[in-house]
């Protein structure tokens, strides 16, 4: 159970929230700075909804999917909560334009995660924010463009060759069928290959060493955690699957910093969907447009990685949160006539030791890129490149993150 201090109190009005909230981000600064933490510490976790395109129920509806009530203040925000932790909220959610959500909570970050994991798991109409490395690195250019350089700042590099283990290792089982929460990589058998880097510096020395370091040691591409420098002390930290934690003094800054994420993020999906769609027209005649996703390894998969990958991305419910049947063309080679469980949308793909192609049909969540992406580079290949047609993944996240999408 939770500590009762980090469930919340029921306000009548968005600002008494959010001052509740703002007092909270004041001790946790004080407490970062005497070394010891002397309130919650304020977590958020960005959410995707639907294409805005798509209809869906009403949130509370779509809530109570998983035994989750929530008790709306006004049309954008509410009391979240859940009947194993009683009846007093857990926290607060808001709704961000039309496809997505943040949940604002104090509780600690494995009650959080037993909370909020099993909704993006299993309710269909919920997934991740994925912060692909190409996202990092250009907020990481607006780091060094709006911090001064004297500030520090906080990076974190994983990757770990999930699918890479030796013969003799077991069967991977139900460790890759779960979603892996921060920390579980430095668990990782000592079979298997696995690079966890954390950076913290000033801004400006960063800015110098950082392509240094990628281009000596390639784990380096999968970056995974950003800490954005907040207007007063501390920061915020972003993680690569929509997690965001405030050490700020302000929880107003922190809002803030996540509704601009939230945004860039947006446009980014939306510039995806606008490149993939695969849709047809008979008027004044037959017309098709959409193009395909196409993702391209730095190095070819070894047999028996391609095999373990194969096996627990379509068959099992791993963390891509893809299934499908499977087609064997060649030895490393497979058409997939898959569904992303993520609205239940269907895709075409064929699947090899040097990649993967996908046609994505009108009405598939933008969403289903940047989770492949993401999660490719953490478990396959740190390196991987992408393209929307013939457009490069990354000139995609570039033109959107500076608004020319």
């Amino acid at each position: 159970m939770p500590d009762k201090h980090n469930l919340l109190p029921r306000f009548s009005t968005r600002e008494d929230v959010f001052d509740y909230l703002d007092g909270h981000s004041v001790k946790t600064a004080d407490g970062l700075a005497q070394r010891h933490l002397t309130g919650g510490v304020v977590k958020t976790v960005m959410l995707e909804t639907v294409p805005g395109s798509a209809q869906m129920p009403p949130l509370s509806r779509v809530l109570s999917l998983n035994e989750m009530e929530v008790d709306w203040i006004d049309d954008e925000v509410g009391f979240v909560s859940a009947p194993q932790l009683g009846t007093r909220p857990f926290g607060i959610v808001e709704l961000m334009a039309t496809r997505h959500l943040a949940v604002y909570t104090l509780l600690k970050s494995d009650v959080a995660a037993r909370v909020l994991n099993p909704l993006v798991r299993t309710n269909p109409w919920v997934d991740r924010l994925w912060l692909s490395a190409p996202m990092f690195e250009r907020l990481w250019e607006r780091v060094e463009a709006t911090s001064h350089p004297n500030r520090y700042t906080r990076l974190k590099f994983d990757h770990e060759a999930f699918f890479e283990v030796s013969d003799d290792d077991p069967d991977l089982g139900s460790d890759v069928d779960s979603d892996l929460d921060e920390g579980e990589l430095d668990e990782a058998p000592d079979d298997r290959r696995a690079s966890s880097f954390t950076l913290v510096d000033r801004v400006s020395t960063i800015r110098e060493k950082l392509p240094v370091l990628q281009d000596a040691y390639r784990p380096l591409e999968s970056l995974v955690q950003l800490r954005i420098p907040a207007a007063g002390r501390g920061g915020h930290d972003f993680y690569f699957d929509g997690r965001v934690t405030n050490r700020s003094d302000s929880f107003y800054d922190h809002r803030s910093n996540v509704r601009d994420v939230v945004d860039l993020y947006r446009r980014t999906t939306e510039a995806s969907e606008n490149a993939l769609w695969l849709e047809s027209s008979i008027e004044p005649h037959v017309a098709f447009r959409g193009a395909a996703l196409t993702i391209r390894f730095s190095e070819r998969l070894a047999d028996q990685t391609f095999e373990r990958w194969l096996d627990s991305t379509f068959t099992r419910h791993g963390r891509f949160r893809l299934s499908g049947r499977v087609f064997r063309t060649g030895p490393t080679r497979a058409q997939i006539a898959a569904i992303d469980r993520h609205l239940w949308q269907t895709l075409q793909m064929e699947v090899s030791a040097t990649g993967i192609t996908a046609l994505v049909p009108a009405g598939t969540c933008g969403n289903t890129v940047h989770r492949l992406i993401t999660n490719i580079q953490r478990f396959l290949d740190p390196a991987v490149q992408a393209w929307l047609g013939s457009a490069s993944y990354d000139e995609v996240v570039g033109a959107s993150f500076r608004g020319a999408a």
